[in-house]
This record gives structure tokens, C-alpha cells and sequence, in this order.
């Protein structure tokens, strides 16, 4: 959680410092917290799991899961659970891991995109100023065609943060889909833990 958490961190500082402008000192005012809530997050949800007995087999590997598997937790039983550690460990699942998870790739992705169209909406702003600078005999001339140019750094930006994101999902997809469909089933499917 807290390796995903910090990508949010990472993409809010692109975007406060590409789109918005942000200058250094701007930045150093918020830098601090972009590294707490993470720590801060993940430390403390690290550490009720520990105190409530929730890190047990998940099946694959350990994870906050309820032991033994099958047994039926309190929040769903009227008060009453079946579990010797871990009891109502399913929502902790999503409160602790999968909940910050897509809401912080769901951060990078919008993030990037909103990064990604200030460059294009800059770079075609500067192309226009620069075609409309040029002299009036070259314009006027019929001889010369000139190509529209293209928006190029907006491109080469657009190409990183697809990596950048595409890394994100291709790293947490497959597991919080294993997550997800260990807690609906009860079983983990083997082709999506070879992608893990």
C-alpha cells in the first residue's frame, strides 16, 4: 500500500509542478505530507493488523485474511465468529489494502492525464505564436508549403506517462484482482498468480 501510495505522491508532484507551476519553495510546503500519508498510512494499518490478529494465510501467501479460511467472521454472523484470529478481516481487506490501492491508481492515471493535456494544450499554444511570427513574404508566398507542426514534447510526455501508469497496472492489477476474487470465491486462480 504504501508503494502505491507513494506513485500518487509522485504523479501529484508532476502534476503541481508541470501544470500548475509550482515553484520549489511552493512544493516544500506539501513535500512533507506527500511522504507522511503514506508512511503514516501504512505503518498504522500495519500496525492494528498486527494488534487484531488479522495477518494469517491468504491462501497464497500471508496477508489479512481470516483463520481458519471459511470461518465465518462477526460482522456477517450477528455479533458471533467462528474465526480464531483474524475475525472481519474481509473489511479490513478493503479498508487497508484494496480501497487506498485503486484510489491511488486511480490518482496516478488522472494525474497524468491532466499533466499530460497541459503540456499538449502549452506546446500547441507556443506552435501557434511561432507560426503566426513568421514573415509575411514566406506566408504569402505560394510556392511555400509548410508543414503543420505537431505538438512533440506533448507526445514524448504522453508516451512516459503510459509507461508510468501502464507499470502501475501491470504491477498491482493481477494481485488486487487475485484479492478480489479470493474474497468472492474463496479461491485464487493459478494463471493469475504466475502473473504476479
Amino acid at each position: 500500500v504504501i508503494a502505491t501510495m507513494y506513485n500518487g505522491s509522485l504523479s501529484t508532484y508532476y502534476l503541481l509542478r508541470i501544470r500548475y507551476g509550482w515553484t520549489s519553495s511552493q512544493i516544500s510546503r506539501v513535500e512533507p505530507w506527500m511522504h507522511a500519508i503514506p508512511l503514516i498510512f501504512g505503518l498504522a494499518t500495519m500496525i492494528a493488523s498486527l494488534k487484531l490478529d488479522l495477518f494469517n494465510s491468504g491462501l497464497f501467501d500471508c496477508w489479512i485474511a481470516p483463520f481458519l479460511q471459511g470461518c465465518q467472521e462477526s460482522w456477517r454472523n450477528n455479533g458471533e465468529t467462528t474465526c480464531e484470529r483474524g475475525d472481519n478481516a474481509s473489511l479490513y481487506q478493503w479498508l487497508f489494502d484494496l480501497i487506498p490501492k485503486w484510489a491511488s491508481i486511480l490518482l496516478v492515471t488522472i494525474n497524468m492525464v491532466m499533466t499530460h493535456q497541459a503540456v499538449y494544450r502549452q506546446e500547441r499554444a507556443a506552435l501557434r505564436f511561432s507560426v503566426s511570427q513568421a514573415t509575411p513574404e514566406i506566408c504569402l508566398s505560394s510556392s511555400f508549403s509548410r508543414p503543420k507542426p505537431k505538438p512533440r514534447v506533448a507526445r514524448l510526455l504522453a508516451r512516459q506517462s503510459y509507461l508510468y501508469v501502464g507499470a502501475l497496472y501491470l504491477t498491482y492489477v493481477p494481485v488486487i484482482m487475485t484479492r478480489v476474487t479470493e474474497m468472492i470465491s474463496g479461491s485464487v486462480f493459478y494463471g493469475i498468480l504466475l502473473t504476479i
